[in-house]
């Protein structure tokens, strides 16, 4: 069964410290909305709609100017909404894309122009296990000069 993640915190406070000018938030994610975006059958969670609306302005909050959007579990393989928050936001992300060993070349140069700077790999299952990392998918984005990111 699917756990429901909590959203992100709708009234967050203004640190003591803001982060300096220029800093970047180097590993976020974003869900939703549900009703536009669905989640890959097999995702053991079920996350609530954390907005780009609603990150930027904690972004503002934190004294950020830009992140790294990395492609959540929940959506699988499946980079349509990565790439439309990139498509919306140029200037504020750049993404890390979980995608499926055969991705065909023209999405990878797709993503790539989109601002994808990275592959994500990720454990079929839970519990500590490596996932297996295709090499030859690695060698096709390290053409456009991607970088590989797992997660155990």
């Amino acid at each position: 069964m699917a756990i429901l993640t909590q959203g992100p915190d709708p009234h967050p406070k203004v640190p003591r410290y803001l982060c300096p000018p220029g800093a970047v938030d180097t590993h976020m994610h974003l869900f939703g909305p549900a009703a536009d975006y669905a989640y890959a059958s097999n995702t053991y969670y079920i996350p609530a709609d954390a907005l780009p609306e609603t990150h930027i302005a904690l972004q503002g909050r934190l004294g950020l100017s830009r992140a790294v959007l990395v492609s959540g579990g929940a959506y699988g393989t499946d980079t349509r909404h990565l790439a439309a928050i990139l498509t919306r936001f140029p200037d504020r992300y750049r993404g890390i894309a979980l995608v499926p060993n055969d991705v065909s070349a023209s999405r990878i140069e797709q993503l790539a122009r989109l601002g994808v700077r990275g592959l994500r790999f990720m454990s079929a299952s839970r519990g500590g296990v490596l996932p297996t990392i295709s090499e030859s998918t690695a060698a096709r984005v390290a053409e456009h000069g991607w970088h590989v990111q797992f997660y155990p």
